[in-house]
């Protein structure tokens, strides 16, 4: 079991060094990214806490997905699974119970654990036996895979819309909003096959238009519903409602790019940098999305001659 846990951290450890970083100095960014995208959460609504358990579950459900528990069971005997899968589990809400202790949530941080000792004793794709349907049978895999994988987080986004109607607060409407649109970005975290872009038949340039207008038409797809009710009960702020709505679709232009800029690796450290730096500033976006597209065509042409 010890063994087991090394190669796990030497797997994260390689994954850093994917990146460009040195692996200590990637640990300490990533708690330091933990501790802002928290403190951003709790600060933007009240709902935050209840939002983090939603997260920290559906992480927890991935562990135990089948295919997951069938091969741990491959290799531990049934008691050192069991302490496995309760080991893992802990690990992942440990950060997650220490910042609900942090913001005097202390009734979800005691909870939490207790949460996460039951799931470690479920399989859940054994559980479950059904596929969830989605509207983007038509178009590439990435909302159709990402959407099944995040569907718990698209839900919630819902509820806080419907939230945002019942006490009248604009604010934690234009979040959820936004919410749908990050949401959508973790979908291109991951490159595909290169067989699959080999089959397009077309340019690079071809190609990136065909992504860019499929992610913006799924996206559309997935907000319709949420801006249609947040304009029609918040008509006074339409304007900022359509400005979230055209600034997520920047992003999602850009994190297309990005992730071809770098194909077929995932993208690098500078590139995911450059991309939250013009996040936080927005202007910049004006030059990266330029420089991710002409990027993408070299790193594509090989494929697509």
């Amino acid at each position: 079991m010890k063994y087991y846990f090394q190669l796990q951290f030497r797997r994260i450890q390689r994954k850093i060094e994917a990146f460009g970083i040195q692996p200590t100095l990637g640990i300490v960014l990533a708690i330091v990214m933990f501790i802002l995208f928290s403190k951003f959460l709790f600060y933007k609504t009240r709902f935050a806490p209840w939002i983090y358990l939603a997260v920290a579950v559906s992480i927890l459900v991935n562990l135990g997905e089948q295919k997951r528990s069938d091969l741990l069971k491959n290799i531990f005997l049934a008691k050192p699974f069991r302490q496995v899968r309760m080991l893992e589990n802990a690990l992942i809400v440990l950060p997650f119970c220490l910042y609900l202790i942090y913001e005097g949530s202390y009734w979800l941080a005691l909870g939490l654990p207790i949460v996460a000792s039951l799931l470690a004793n479920f399989t859940f794709r054994q559980v479950f036996h059904f596929t969830i349907p989605t509207p983007f049978w038509k178009f590439p895999f990435e909302f159709i895979v990402g959407f099944r994988k995040l569907s718990l987080l698209v839900l919630i986004g819902f509820l806080l819309t419907f939230q945002a109607i019942r006490v009248e607060n604009h604010n934690l409407g234009f979040f959820s909003l936004g919410l749908q649109f990050f949401i959508a970005l973790m979908y291109y975290n991951q490159p595909e096959n290169p067989y699959f872009v080999w089959i397009f038949k077309g340019t690079s340039q071809q190609f990136l238009r065909k992504k860019i207008v499929a992610g913006l038409i799924c996206s559309s797809i997935t907000n319709f519903l949420i801006f249609s009710i947040l304009i029609f009960f918040f008509s006074e702020h339409w304007m900022i409602l359509i400005g979230i709505q055209i600034f997520g679709y920047v992003l999602l232009i850009a994190i297309i790019l990005a992730k071809y800029s770098a194909f077929p690796s995932e993208m690098s450290l500078p590139q995911v940098l450059l991309y939250l730096i013009s996040l936080i500033f927005p202007p910049l976006f004006l030059f990266t999305i330029p420089m991710f597209y002409k990027q993408s065509k070299q790193k594509l042409k090989p494929f697509l001659k």
